[in-house]
């Protein structure tokens, strides 16, 4: 839990100015939130992974996730715990942060359109509320469309998605097979 004399305040975050380039504003045990130049606010846990690299997590956006909600999910995330609001949005967002230096800036605005068109209805939901269910809604939509080869790369995004998460230890089923059995 952070501690310390410096920590962030709903009012210190409201008033936050806009600058020309991202700022981060810390608020302790490495919870940050990050401003763009857009003016759009969004929270990040930075830790060292077992190897030594350091990365971020994404935990939400400010207002929808507020201060208290953050700190109990870094909380949560740093001590083993993982959130029981994680939702596939906040676990995509992750892993689409975890790899925007080693994929491009068109393949992953691709990956994300494909979800938003197809699996938009999943967004919100809880990671533990998932069933096959909600994902044969979406392949079966692609399928009336005739979308063949989007159907097969969106199942396997949805699985390197759903494999990142077993890694963080935010998930624990190990691929999109697991829903078959729910």
């Amino acid at each position: 839990m952070a501690r310390g004399k410096n920590l962030l305040t709903d009012t210190q975050i409201k008033r936050l100015p806009i600058a020309g380039k991202r700022h981060r504003y810390a608020d302790g045990d490495g919870l940050y939130l990050s401003v763009e130049v857009s003016g759009s606010k969004r929270w990040e846990y930075t830790f060292n992974q077992p190897n030594g690299k350091r990365t971020s997590k994404t935990l939400g956006k400010y207002p929808e996730v507020g201060l208290k909600e953050a700190r109990e999910k870094r909380d949560a995330f740093k001590y083993g715990t993982p959130p029981t609001k994680l939702t596939f949005d906040n676990l995509k967002e992750n892993y689409f942060n975890y790899h925007k230096n080693d994929q491009s800036e068109g393949y992953i605005k691709d990956c994300e359109d494909k979800l938003a068109n197809h699996f938009s209805h999943i967004k919100d939901i809880p990671l533990s509320d998932l069933t096959k269910k909600h994902f044969i809604n979406g392949f079966t939509r692609m399928q009336k469309k005739k979308l063949g080869n989007t159907v097969i790369k969106t199942g396997s995004l949805l699985n390197r998605i759903f494999d990142y998460g077993v890694y963080l230890g935010t998930y624990t089923s190990t691929s999109m097979g697991e829903f078959r059995t729910k």
